[in-house]
């Protein structure tokens, strides 16, 4: 059984597509900060050992999180209450925070 911590690591990145890197290096690198100082994403990943960025991060997260949401649909009231349906099984906070690491990392993936 593997373990969970090889499923929070990157699985494709630049040194490991090979013959493949001549496709990613038609859409450069836009952090210049990252590529200045010769840095990769884990600097930011190591800001996150800040309590006080932290704290704010997690503030931010948390009121967007808290917003309401709803779902508009102009067709059969049966399809939108499924969909809602659907909506309410999903991990929206999990969904939502994930989506939000996007502001600080400049990116963001899906899980």
């Amino acid at each position: 059984m593997k373990s969970k911590l090889n499923l929070l690591k990157e699985f494709a990145t630049r040194i490991k597509v090979g013959d493949y890197e001549k496709i990613y290096s038609i859409l450069p690198d836009q952090d210049k900060l990252l590529i200045e100082n010769n840095y990769d994403y884990s600097i930011y990943r190591d800001l996150l050992t800040d309590p006080h960025l932290m704290a704010t991060i997690q503030q931010r997260k948390m009121q967007v999180a808290q917003m309401s949401w709803q779902i508009e649909h102009e067709g059969d009231p049966k399809v939108k209450e499924k969909v809602i349906e659907i909506f309410r099984q999903l991990s929206l906070g999990e969904i939502i925070s994930n989506i939000l690491d996007s502001i600080f990392f400049g990116f963001s993936v899906g899980k």
